[in-house]
């Protein structure tokens, strides 16, 4: 029963604290595209060949894709959104791969610090739909996504600019207004 119960809980949880910054439909496409992407990125042979050499991670946010990491060449970067692009559903990619070797565990330990910092922020900032915000952090830049209006856009980026660690701040938002 134990079993069951977390299990549920790690499925409902997750769920609800995605319907809060969009409808569940959206949010269960989104993690569906994500998953795929990933998946089909993991999975394939040209980029899996050269795998030491390749960092790629892929967050999504109202069909939108972000492709994020470091490959050795133009062509995998090219060939990485040519995967994702096979999926349904995706209404846009954002491909901020770079060609570079792979960013080191601390680069990418900071950046999860500052994407926690950048959340708990903007939770206490006024006037800041917070939950309606996706915050990835790779390599220092900061990628905001998420449907929002122009003043709050303001309001966010006055916020994260001020968090120490960031090189960039990079707005993908759709606006509502």
């Amino acid at each position: 029963m134990k079993k069951i119960i977390i299990f549920l809980l790690a499925i409902v949880i997750p769920l609800i604290s995605i319907a809060r910054y969009q409808n569940i439909g959206t949010a269960w496409k989104d993690r569906h595209i994500s998953y795929l992407a990933q998946y089909a990125l993991d999975n394939d042979s040209d980029l899996y060949d050269k795998q030491a050499q390749i960092n790629l991670s892929v967050a999504t946010c109202n069909r939108i894709v972000l492709l994020l990491g470091q490959v050795p060449s133009d062509e995998l970067k090219q060939h990485a959104k040519d995967i994702v692009n096979q999926i349904p559903q995706v209404r846009y990619i954002y491909n901020r791969i770079t060609i570079a070797p792979p960013i080191s565990a601390a680069t990418r330990s900071n950046d999860t610090w500052i994407t926690a910092k950048a959340k708990s922020s903007l939770l206490f900032t006024k006037g800041v739909e917070s939950t309606k915000i996706k915050i990835v952090t790779e390599d220092g830049i900061v990628y905001l996504m998420g449907s929002i209006s122009r003043q709050q856009s303001e309001v966010v980026i006055n916020v994260i600019t001020q968090l120490p660690g960031v090189k960039k701040i990079v707005k993908i938002f759709e606006y509502t207004d």
